[in-house]
C-alpha cells in the first residue's frame, strides 16, 4: 500500500476511534449520593440515587451510568471496587438504582464515585463521595427539609415557616402508630418536607388494617379519600411507581367498600344503614347567616374525585380495562351529579353556597360551558357579597385560593391570605404552586410547571426545591414596568413555563431573543402570556410586564 493511502487510512481510523468516544461534559456535576434501604416482598432491598448538576450545555438527560463502591477510598483512586463494579448500566433515572454489590452494613461508611453517560456526552468522574447505609429507623423520623422560599410580603413567608414548624412537631407527636394523621395536608408538607418515607410507611400501615369487606381505618386517616391523596401525592411529587401496584388492589377494596355503603343506583352517594353518609353536610356561619353544603353533594363529589384519581393510577400502570372501567364510573356520576344537584335557572350549584360551587367546578363536575358563570357565583360571594370573606368550612376552603387564583382573581386571594393569622385549606399549595409558580406535572417532577401569578402588592416571590432530579429553583421580580424571572430546570427534566408578556418579541434570555436561544420551544400565546417548554439549564428571562387579564387560563395555539 502507497505510504500517502497508509497515511489517509491512519487518520480515518483515529477519526472513527474519537468519534465513537462520547465528548466529556466538565460542567457536569453528581451530587448526592446516597444509600436507602426499603422493604420489598418481605426482604430488605438497597437501592441507590444521586443528582446532577450542569447549567451548560441545556438540555442533558442521563443516558446509562456506572458506579463504583469500595471499602477504601484509595481502591477508587485505581479506579478499582471491592464491593461493587456496576459496569456501564443504562437508565435514565438517577434514584431508585438497585444495588447489586456485596453486602453492605448499616451505619458502616464505604466510599463512591460514580460516571454517567448523557444525551450529549459523558461526565467525568465524580470525586469520592461517603456513604452510609442507614439502619432502619423509627417510621417517625424527622424529615429533611427540602425548600428554600421567600416574597416581598414577609407575612406570608412568616406563615408558610410556621406551618413547616408545626407540621414537624405534629411528626414528632407520633409514637409507634399514625393517629389521626391529616394525610390531606400531604401535598401541602411535600413542598416543604421530604415526607416520602414517612407516608410510604402511612399506607403500608393502613392497607395492612383493611379488613375482608374492604373498610381502610379511619382513626388514621380522617377523609375516605386520603388513601388515594397520599398515593397520588407520593407519585406525583416522588415518582413512587411501586406504591401504586402494591396497593392498587387495596383502593379498589375501599371504593367498593364505599359504593356497596353508600352509591345508589341513581350515581348519588346516599346514607347507609345507620343513617351516616360518607361524609357529613358542611355548615358554616358567618354574620349572623348559616350556609349548608348537604351530605350528598359533598360525598358524590368526593367519590368522583376518587374514581378520576383510580382512572390515573390505572393508565400510569397500563390497566387499560381498569382505566375504561373508573373513567366510565365517573362519567356516570358526573352526568348524576350535574343532573341532581345543578340549577340550571340560577346557574349554581345546589343552595349556591360558596361550598358547592367550589367543589363543583375545582374538581371537574361543572360542565365547561357553565364554569364561568359558576365561578361568578363564587366571586360575587367572596368579593361583593361578604367583602373579602370566605363563608365556607374546612372542606371548601381546600379549593378556595387555587381556584380563585387560577379564575385571573390572584388579587381577591392574596386579600384573603393577608388577612390569615394561621394557614387555612390550600394556602400552602397556592403558595408554592400559584405565587412561586411550582406544580409537578409528571411524576417526579419530571415534568413541572412554572406558572405563576403577580398579585398587586406583591413585588418578588421565590422558591428552590430539591426534588429527585435535583434542585428546582424559580425567582420572579416586578417593578412598574420590568420583569425578570430566573429559572433553573435540572438535568433529566423539562419545564412548562408562562411568562406575562404580549408577545415573544418582547422576552430576552440574557440579553438575547427568546426565538434565538437554544433550550426554548414556544408553545403558544395566551391573553397576555406567552408558553413555552424549556430543557434543563439556567435561563434568565426579562422583558416588560405585560398587562394579564383575568379569566382561566387557556393556551392559544
Amino acid at each position: 500500500m502507497p505510504k500517502y493511502r497508509k497515511f489517509i487510512f491512519s487518520l480515518l481510523l483515529t477519526g472513527l476511534f474519537c468519534a465513537c468516544q462520547s465528548p466529556v461534559i466538565e460542567s457536569l456535576k453528581l451530587e448526592n449520593l446516597r444509600l436507602d434501604s426499603y422493604e420489598k416482598e418481605g426482604a430488605r432491598q438497597v437501592s441507590l440515587s444521586w443528582t446532577m448538576n450542569a447549567m451548560t450545555p441545556r438540555g442533558i438527560n442521563q443516558e446509562a451510568y456506572r458506579i463504583l463502591i469500595a471499602s477504601r477510598p484509595e481502591l477508587l483512586e485505581k479506579n478499582a471496587a471491592d464491593l461493587w463494579d456496576s459496569g456501564k448500566v443504562s437508565a435514565a433515572k438517577s434514584y431508585n438504582i438497585p444495588y447489586l454489590g456485596r453486602p453492605l452494613q448499616s451505619d458502616s461508611s464505604y466510599y463512591a464515585k460514580i460516571m454517567l453517560w448523557t444525551n450529549q456526552g459523558r461526565s467525568p468522574w465524580s470525586e469520592t463521595q461517603n456513604l452510609v447505609l442507614p439502619a432502619d429507623r423509627q417510621v417517625f423520623s424527622e424529615p429533611e427539609t427540602v425548600n428554600r422560599f421567600d416574597t416581598y410580603d414577609l407575612k406570608l413567608s412568616n406563615l408558610v415557616e410556621a406551618y413547616k414548624k408545626a407540621t414537624l412537631e405534629k411528626y414528632k407527636k407520633q409514637t409507634e402508630v399514625f393517629v389521626n394523621m391529616e394525610a390531606g395536608q400531604s401535598w401541602a408538607e411535600s413542598y416543604m418536607l421530604d415526607n416520602r418515607k414517612l407516608y410510604l410507611q402511612w399506607m403500608d400501615q393502613i392497607a395492612a388494617a383493611q379488613d375482608e369487606e374492604g373498610c381502610l381505618p379511619m382513626s388514621v386517616q380522617i377523609q375516605p379519600q386520603a388513601f388515594l391523596e397520599v398515593a397520588q401525592m407520593l407519585y406525583r411529587q416522588y415518582d413512587e411507581t411501586s406504591q401504586l401496584k402494591k396497593h392498587y388492589s387495596v383502593m379498589e377494596k375501599w371504593l367498593a367498600y364505599l359504593w356497596n355503603n353508600y352509591g345508589s343506583d341513581d350515581y348519588i352517594m346516599t346514607a347507609n344503614r345507620e343513617a351516616h353518609y360518607m361524609l357529613p353536610a358542611e355548615e358554616y356561619s358567618l354574620n349572623g347567616k348559616i350556609y349548608s353544603t348537604s351530605a350528598a353533594l359533598i360525598s358524590t363529589a368526593i367519590f368522583y374525585r376518587m374514581c378520576v384519581i383510580m382512572e390515573g393510577f390505572s393508565t400510569g400502570l397500563n390497566y387499560p380495562d381498569k382505566t375504561i372501567y373508573y373513567a366510565d364510573w365517573a362519567d356516570n356520576l358526573r352526568e348524576a351529579y350535574n343532573k341532581q344537584f345543578y340549577n340550571s335557572e340560577n346557574q349554581h350549584y345546589e343552595n349556591n353556597t360558596l361550598t358547592a360551587n367550589l367543589v363543583s367546578l375545582s374538581l371537574g363536575l361543572c360542565e365547561e360551558k357553565q364554569a364561568e358563570k359558576v365561578f361568578r357565583h363564587i366571586e360575587q360571594s367572596v368579593a361583593i357579597e361578604h367583602k373579602g370573606k370566605a363563608a365556607c368550612g374546612d372542606l371548601g376552603k381546600q379549593y378556595l385560593y387555587r381556584t380563585l387564583s387560577a379564575w385571573g382573581r390572584a388579587d381577591l386571594t392574596y386579600r384573603l391570605a393577608s388577612e390569615l393569622k394561621e394557614v387555612e385549606g390550600d394556602f400552602i399549595l397556592w403558595f408554592f404552586e400559584h405565587l412561586c409558580g411550582l406544580k409537578s406535572l409528571e411524576s417526579g417532577f419530571s415534568h413541572f410547571s412554572l406558572d405563576a401569578v403577580f398579585p398587586p402588592g406583591i413585588y418578588f416571590a421565590k422558591t428552590r426545591m430539591e426534588t429527585r432530579n435535583g434542585a428546582i429553583s424559580s425567582s420572579w421580580i416586578k417593578t412598574a414596568d420590568d420583569f425578570v424571572w430566573q429559572v433553573i430546570v435540572p438535568v433529566n427534566t423539562k419545564a412548562r413555563f408562562r411568562y406575562p408578556a404580549a408577545d415573544i418579541k418582547d422576552i430576552y434570555d440574557d440579553g438575547r431573543l427568546i426565538d434565538q436561544v437554544e433550550g426554548v420551544h414556544i408553545l403558544g400565546l395566551e391573553n397576555g402570556n406567552v408558553i413555552m417548554e424549556l430543557v434543563s439549564g439556567d435561563y434568565y428571562f426579562s422583558g416588560k410586564l405585560a398587562r394579564i387579564k383575568p379569566g382561566i387560563r387557556k393556551i392559544k395555539e
